[in-house]
């Protein structure tokens, strides 16, 4: 009888945030997960020795690999005050966020799909083997979470006199799809958040 085809392997997880986001002159834009890699296909099955009166079974197909896992978006943010390379001066000023998302969970890969049935042999003929099991596709990585934040800066940082700022609070990680993957980076409630290298 010929050989049973090895599975597939598994497609490979996303990559969970890293980073809480991006500031840029469009705005904020808070940092997600990225999808997870396709699972690849199974081995195909062997194919069966032929007797005297005709050939053996052909092997099975191999399995198709899973569709992979799609990434969380990044969690929500709660900002008073956005400041893009403009240094100002806030004189008794009040602030107030409120509190900012969670981040997105990474989907689950989709599981591969079952390897073909083995062909017919002849009377006198061996059968084949199976085809192996596609991989499972890997999943997506988790979001980030949101911030909650006062002002939120790139480049010079405010000058603050008097006044009061107030946050609420900070959105969880959003989780990865796939078990053994880290989650993203928690989100952050701060008065002032500095994006500056």
């Amino acid at each position: 009888m010929g050989r049973a085809g090895n599975p597939g392997p598994d497609g490979t997880s996303g990559v969970s945030a890293a980073t809480l986001g991006t500031l840029t002159v469009n705005g904020w834009a808070p940092e997600g997960g990225t999808e997870g890699r396709h699972g690849r296909v199974g081995q195909g099955g062997g194919g069966g020795r032929g007797g005297l009166t005709g050939g053996g079974g052909g092997g099975g197909a191999g399995g198709c690999g899973g569709a992979p896992g799609g990434g969380g978006g990044g969690g929500g943010a709660s900002v008073a005050l956005l400041l893009f390379n403009s240094p100002i001066q806030l004189k008794d000023v009040e602030l107030t966020a409120a509190d900012a998302g969670d981040g997105g969970a990474g989907a689950a890969g989709q599981k591969g799909l079952n390897g073909g049935f083995a062909g017919n042999p002849a009377a006198d003929g061996c059968g084949g083997g199976r085809g192996g099991q596609g991989g499972a596709g890997g999943g997506g990585g988790g979001g980030a979470g949101g911030v909650s934040v006062g002002v939120l800066h790139l480049g010079g940082a405010p000058v603050c006199e008097g006044g009061s700022i107030t946050v609420g609070a900070p959105g969880a990680p959003g989780s990865a799809g796939s078990g053994s993957a880290a989650a993203g980076v928690p989100g952050e409630a701060t008065e002032v958040l500095s994006l500056s290298p």
